[in-house]
């Protein structure tokens, strides 16, 4: 039996880009399972986004989520990466642009 994903975190509300962004700090609930990041972008004219899941004891000292990374996104669509090992209780989202960015895009901190 497969979990559901139900539960998102707007990390970074749908928004014409063009350089790297960081979303505010977000405290998980003590039974969040399945813990991934979902970026959808609507539009695109040009270059590539990254998106990664970050996580923090205390907010101060930050370190990427293992698995919790897109690949480089370069059209329209969805992209979902998990993460493959325990996630501390606060997250946050890194959306890093490269090549000359130009798209719209929401990302989610998504969980069970």
């Amino acid at each position: 039996m497969s979990n559901v994903i139900e539960k998102r975190i707007v990390a970074l509300a749908s928004a014409a880009r063009t350089a790297t962004a960081t979303s505010a700090s977000f405290q998980l609930s003590h039974d969040a399972t399945d813990i991934a990041i979902c970026i959808a972008t609507s539009a695109f004219t040009s270059g590539t986004f990254t998106a990664k899941l970050q996580h923090s004891l205390d907010g101060s000292l930050w370190e990427d989520v293992a698995g919790a990374v897109s690949p480089a996104v370069a059209a329209t669509g969805q992209v979902t990466d998990y993460a493959t090992a325990a996630v501390l209780p606060m997250v946050r989202v890194v959306l890093t642009g490269a090549t000359t960015p130009v798209a719209t895009q929401a990302v989610y901190i998504v969980y069970g």
